[in-house]
């Protein structure tokens, strides 16, 4: 069964936001602390998965603003963002590089160990009435604002050092939460302990013949695991016992944490609803976008959202009604709620993220170019050749002649410069334009250029 959807819908579906002064950020110095949203020690490919998106930051600071990232801006990168949108974006990183991938990342570690960094970020800050606007909130952030006499925006320190930010992106408490309120959550058993979690895997494995298991506090998709007969034998295992003894690593997360186990839905689309709750407890309702997701983590989003209009009312009706409970909670700043629409029709709440979600830097691109009516596709996740350096993307968005035109109000804007090691890079790029026919398109040139990159063409 295909979604529900509205052939006229060619804007995404922005209720109120900064992109219509419904938001009212202050200005701030953005601190992408990635690695503060996942649960244990982030290290190797996570890690460096965060420090590869960590440059959509640029695409959310004015020119009197300023980000902390992990490491400097590539400079044909900040001239690329200046052409853009007529500035250089400030970015400030710590002397500390990231060498070992057996030690942990942490971008605010890193920072509150450079006194030169912390001397910088001050005086910047201090100068322009600047505050600290963490990705996530974390105990460290409020370090930070000692050491350098800015504030800090978001969740306060008082609620973050009561677990405020584990409680409001737990999804075990989530779905707590959406029982009490009436909004459909998927029936999933909470288990805790490997021989529960084990048990419970095994029993609704025999009833359905295949079993969804999420942790609580995993985020990025990265604590799923699907279960299924299938891939119990392309595994070569003989039980879910088994698989699960195989799969489920690190052993101690899945061990210690609260585990979601529960029947495997036939999803056919993922929106994801943004809503930013201001310090005085107002709620606004930013946008729906669908959720480009991969063997279960994020890649990027499609705007606008392609579920028809009575779809999109439910979404914000029980979105808001959600967000009641969220501000209760101490909730402060950007969250969202991801939605899943089976087969049949029915929708399902899956989590909520309370922190800057992987849509946003796409729509402040699109607001910042006066293109927040259009369509867009982003994707965080592009691979390319380990060679490849951003020269070689601006030029390919040159040449073809599929850069974003600024008079056409339509093309491709890159997001993410090339990043990472070993045998592929990771580039970011959001695809805008009037109809969705033509950011296909846009898109599908984008794809064949980072094949391209592989085959020397």
């Amino acid at each position: 069964m295909s979604v529900p959807s509205d052939d006229s819908i060619s804007a995404p579906c922005i209720f109120l936001g900064n992109f219509d002064q419904g938001i009212q950020l202050s200005p701030r110095v953005f601190v992408p602390n990635i690695d503060d949203a996942f649960v244990g020690r982030t290290v190797g490919a996570l890690a460096l998965k965060c420090m590869e998106v960590a440059p959509r930051a640029v695409h959310l600071i004015g020119p009197d603003e300023a980000a902390v990232l992990y490491q400097p801006l590539p400079p044909s990168y900040a001239e690329y963002c200046e052409r853009l949108y007529g500035y250089v974006p400030l970015v400030f990183s710590p002397r500390r590089q990231y060498e070992n991938l057996e030690e942990p990342l942490s971008l605010l570690t890193w920072v509150l160990e450079d006194e030169r960094l912390l001397a910088e970020i001050a005086r910047f800050g201090s100068e322009r009435g600047l505050v600290l606007d963490p990705f996530i909130g974390n105990p460290l952030v409020f370090d930070l604002a000692r050491r350098t006499g800015l504030p800090v925006s978001g969740i306060s320190e008082r609620d973050v050092l009561r677990g405020v930010v584990g409680d409001l992106n737990d999804k075990a408490l989530f779905q707590v939460v959406c029982r009490e309120l009436g909004i459909p959550v998927v029936p999933s058993v909470h288990v805790t302990g490997w021989d529960a979690l084990v048990a419970e895997a095994e029993s609704q494995f025999k009833r359905n013949d295949a079993v969804m298991l999420r942790r609580s506090r995993a985020a990025g998709g990265l604590g799923n695991c699907e279960v299924s007969s299938a891939i119990v034998r392309a595994a070569r295992c003989e039980t879910v016992r088994a698989y699960l003894e195989r799969a489920l690593t690190p052993r101690e997360e899945w061990s210690t944490e609260t585990v979601l186990v529960e029947p495997v839905l036939n999803i056919v689309a993922s929106p994801g609803a943004l809503y930013h709750a201001a310090p005085d407890g107002r709620v606004a309702a930013v946008t729906i976008a669908d959720q480009v997701i991969e063997n279960m983590c994020f890649l990027g989003s499609e705007y606008p959202t392609a579920c028809d209009s009575s779809l999109r009312r439910r979404m914000t009706e029980l979105g808001m009604r959600y967000a009641e409970a969220f501000v209760a909670m101490g909730g402060v700043g950007y969250f969202n709620v991801d939605w899943g629409i089976t087969d049949a029709g029915d929708l399902v709440a899956f989590e909520s993220n309370a922190r800057y979600t992987g849509c946003i830097h796409g729509l402040e691109a699109m607001r910042r170019l006066g293109a927040s009516d259009a369509c867009a596709w982003s994707n965080d996740a592009l691979k390319v050749h380990p060679s490849t350096r951003f020269e070689k993307v601006d030029a390919f968005l040159r040449r073809d002649g599929i850069g974003w035109n600024n008079d056409r109000k339509e093309g491709v804007v890159a997001t993410i410069p090339p990043a990472g090691v070993g045998q592929k890079k990771t580039i970011g790029c959001i695809a805008i334009a009037s109809t969705r026919a033509r950011v296909a398109e846009l898109r599908a040139s984008m794809t064949a250029f980072a094949r391209s990159t592989f085959s020397g063409s």
